[in-house]
């Protein structure tokens, strides 16, 4: 198998992908890996609008105090379900399923300190306890050092809010330039700077030069690897036959080994804590971790309320003698009929603008009794959305659903994932970023930012965690998370546009069926000591925070880990000698013994500028990250604009990435630069099976930033 032949041990020459004769586009099967979401990984089909409501509901419970404990109290209990039913969509049946669903989920809290939100096929750990109040400090007093430094890094388009103190981006393997261990050996983590200069330099591979990446015809799945830059992992072994404790073994990329040694330490410790969120939601192959709660292949019967009424012969008789006490009473009874409540917008049958007038003379005017009855009709005449609980109980669920038990919803096995058992003798690696939002009075409010993901392929990025180690005066924080999805109308029983609306509400898609092809799933919260991990299967984004005392400076501070898929292997530090010319210049001069012998440190810093800028310095560095980012940018916006939404001759929503048409065309075209106009009214029509010489539809637009 060619997983087998992926090493970079330095035993022999380097097989990992770009080297060696092994391409940089290699991709294992997916079978034989985990999943990743550029490009491949989909929710198939969307998920209700009302488990949608479900999933934000047991994310706000599980954020509150103690929630582990009062769950299981009545009195508790009862208040939050009261609260409950106030929410949009959230039935009594969807209550007590979340209910049952959160006491299970505490019996395990209790155990592990850790819950799984927002879970779909993909799901969100969160932990406000693994990260230690001691391992909190031993975070700040070791990154202090980094934020005196003095050398400020700041993220793109963040108006210099966004300090990176650790950035992967920063010296990482140039193919073309950079020097690698390519025909063995390692870069040794004590005496890293004794490789300098050591090595091949990595061979060039054919430029990705497509142009505009919509006019070109190269492949898609090309376009979602870099054949010019990939970020450098630490290597990581397991220091135990039992546990999860690791340690480092070759240098953080633009982490300094000895002077930050304490650092490599604690965040050792910090990737020990990762292992078990990880294994909590890493996704194999292309089954997801949890079936879905709510499905329906169709909508269920619409509802009515049932009055029985004269006939039409019978009013025009009543109308004859509006005076007669039969005729004030019809009266009274169709007054009583109209001051029922209206359903609300999401279940009614038409949207408020097409539904009839009940007219203010319907008491006077000709057949007014019947416009009035007929008018209120149609705002009591509804939809209901799927409930919980019906095709599918929540014990049927819990214990994995299948074709036997379960109308709608597939079999669905549930599986678990172990690093530390499968990988062990193996090892990890990860990539280390180190980063500070920084507010202050004159700049007191960070906008947020884009959507993310980790989508250059050749990095192989499975899975992030992110630890929130120090904020201070800020708002609460939270980051977006959506899923991309999939939808085949062909497969749904619907006739008509009134049941097509509510098939598109009854899973949460835009009205006018277009847009980027995702469903987002909802916010995360990022309190001071909370850890997050979350699948490369879904796209982030960290939302806009202020000050709250805006007189005073504010932060949020952080480390994020990036696992590589460990069923590959790909270029780390072990193989790349550091480059960093401040390095080996500080070395270098520490050899001759000048500073001993007395030297001033001005004449010190005289000598080192005249050491030039080998391997490489930083203006170099810096500039080669921008086009690093840049690409990056590229890459997830090529991934952003694959699976979009859109009405076609199949009524699809989200065409997977091997989808061709009758000629064998992909139907991907150009991006036009500018926001498409909506989809007409006949053309939206076709969409909705009122004519049957169906046209194809397709469009493309902008990522949603």
């Amino acid at each position: 198998m060619i997983k087998d032949q992926l090493e970079n041990a330095g035993d022999g020459p380097l097989h990992v992908p770009g080297f060696n004769d092994l391409p940089i586009y290699l991709e294992l099967p997916l079978e034989e890996r985990f999943a990743h979401g550029s490009g491949e990984w989909v929710q198939n089909p969307n998920i209700t609008a009302r488990e949608l409501a479900m999933l934000h509901l047991m994310n706000d419970l599980t954020d509150r105090d103690d929630w582990h404990v009062k769950v299981f109290d009545g009195g508790t209990a009862s208040e939050w379900r009261e609260e409950a039913l106030s929410l949009p969509l959230i039935s009594e049946k969807a209550w007590e399923w979340c209910l049952s669903e959160l006491q299970d989920n505490a019996k395990l809290f209790e155990k592990t300190g850790r819950i799984v939100v927002l879970n779909t096929g993909s799901g969100i750990c969160k932990s406000d306890s693994l990260l230690s109040p001691q391992l909190r400090v031993e975070l700040r007093e070791g990154i202090a050092r980094l934020l005196a430094d003095g050398q400020k890094c700041w993220a793109p388009n963040t108006d210099q809010q966004e300090e990176v103190l650790v950035d992967p981006s920063l010296f990482s393997l140039l193919y073309g330039k950079t020097r690698v261990l390519a025909s063995g050996g390692v870069v040794s983590l004590d005496a890293f700077l004794n490789s300098s200069g050591k090595g091949i330099v990595a061979p060039k591979h054919a430029k990705d030069d497509w142009g505009d990446d919509w006019d070109s015809d190269a492949p898609y799945a090309l376009r979602r690897f870099s054949t010019h830059f990939q970020r450098l992992p630490c290597e990581v072994q397991f220091t135990s036959e039992s546990s999860s404790s690791v340690r480092i073994t070759s240098y953080i990329n633009n982490l300094h080994p000895i002077r930050f040694k304490p650092l490599y330490n604690t965040i050792e410790k910090l990737i020990s804590l990762a292992i078990e969120p990880w294994n909590d939601i890493l996704i194999k192959g292309d089954c997801g971790r949890w079936p879905r709660r709510i499905d329906t292949w169709g909508l269920p019967p619409w509802q009515d309320i049932e009055m029985e009424w004269p006939s039409n012969e019978e009013f025009r008789e009543l109308e004859k003698d509006r005076t007669s006490a039969a005729f004030k009473t019809i009266v009274q009874r169709i007054k009583e009929y109209l001051s029922l409540p209206d359903y609300h917008s999401q279940e009614r049958t038409l949207r408020s603008e097409s539904m009839k007038r009940i007219p203010d003379d319907w008491e006077t005017s000709d057949r007014g009794l019947q416009m009035a009855i007929s008018a209120k009709r149609r705002r009591l005449y509804h939809w209901e959305h799927p409930d919980a609980g019906v095709d599918l109980s929540y014990k049927k669920w819990r214990a994995g659903p299948s074709s036997s038990n379960s109308e709608f919803i597939g079999d669905h096995k549930y599986y678990a994932v172990s690093l530390q058992e499968e990988f062990r003798g193996k090892g990890l690696q990860i990539i280390v970023k180190i980063g500070s939002i920084e507010l202050k009075p004159e700049k007191p409010a960070y906008k947020g930012g884009v959507w993310q993901l980790e989508a250059t392929l050749n990095e192989h990025i499975v899975a992030t965690a992110m630890f929130i180690y120090d904020a201070k005066n800020a708002t609460n924080s939270v980051i977006s998370f959506r899923n991309q999805t999939r939808m085949e109308f062909c497969d749904f029983q619907w006739k008509g546009n009134d049941e097509f609306e509510q098939l598109l509400k009854t899973y949460a898609i835009p009205a006018d069926g277009q847009g980027p092809a995702y469903q987002e799933l909802g916010t995360v919260s990022t309190p001071n000591g909370r850890l997050l991990a979350w699948p490369n299967t879904v796209h982030h984004r960290v939302e806009p925070f202020q000050l709250v005392e805006p007189t005073q400076s504010g932060h949020q501070r952080f480390v994020i880990l990036y696992l590589v898929d460990p069923h590959y292997r790909i270029c780390s530090t072990r193989n790349v000698p550091p480059q960093q010319h401040d390095w080996w210049a500080e070395a270098a001069l520490a050899s001759t013994g000048f500073a001993k012998k007395g030297m001033s440190q001005e004449i010190l810093d005289l000598i080192k500028q005249e050491t030039g800028e080998w391997p490489m310095g930083m203006e170099e560095a810096k500039e080669l990250q921008e086009e690093l980012e840049e690409e990056r940018a590229e890459r997830v916006n090529t991934v952003s604009c694959r699976e979009i939404y859109m009405i076609d001759e199949n009524w699809g929503i989200g065409r997977p990435s091997d989808w061709k048409d009758e000629q064998g065309r992909d139907g991907y075209g150009k991006l036009s630069v500018e926001p498409p106009a909506p989809l007409s009214p006949r053309a939206l029509g076709l969409a909705r099976g009122g004519i049957q010489n169906r046209g194809v539809r397709r469009r493309k637009r902008r990522p949603l930033q």
